[in-house]
């Protein structure tokens, strides 16, 4: 079993959520000033991709590699895991924009993440997740 303890104590939690942090306040601004537009690109799920769609998993990709700490990292639109730094800990899955279709309807939209010991994902139990973050997007944004 994983010592919790010893994972909080290091400050790594501390270093990934002020890169996803950062990342959420970039996103907010997106939201807020971007014109919303299909491309002519879809994810791994086939589903059609929104420009914010492919620039806010950028964005989180960087900001996550940019930690030092964080091995590899899968999203929605990404579904197979990126490698981001050898001799990271953590592994992090996220959907970079959650509701990102209905954007013109101006319904809520959020950003998921969840984040996990360096383990083979695959049948893993949701038991063995360290961490996790939800954020809404909106006139006041806010993450839990």
């Amino acid at each position: 079993l994983l010592n919790m303890e010893a994972i909080y104590s290091t400050g790594d939690m501390a270093v990934i959520y002020k890169a996803i942090f950062e990342c959420l306040e970039e996103i907010t601004d997106m939201m807020r000033y971007e014109p919303v537009c299909k491309t002519d690109t879809k994810n791994d799920f086939g589903e059609e991709q929104l420009n914010l769609d492919k620039e806010t998993d950028e964005l989180i990709f960087a900001k996550l590699k940019e930690t030092g700490i964080v091995y590899s990292a899968c999203s929605e639109e990404t579904a197979h895991p990126v490698i981001l730094n050898e001799e990271g800990s953590y592994i992090v899955t996220f959907d970079p924009l959650d509701g990102s279709s209905i954007v013109d309807a101006n319904f809520a939209v959020g950003s998921i993440f969840g984040i996990w010991p360096k383990i083979d994902l695959i049948g893993a139990s949701c038991r063995e997740m360290i961490s996790a973050c939800l954020a809404v997007y909106g006139t006041k944004s806010c993450a839990l």
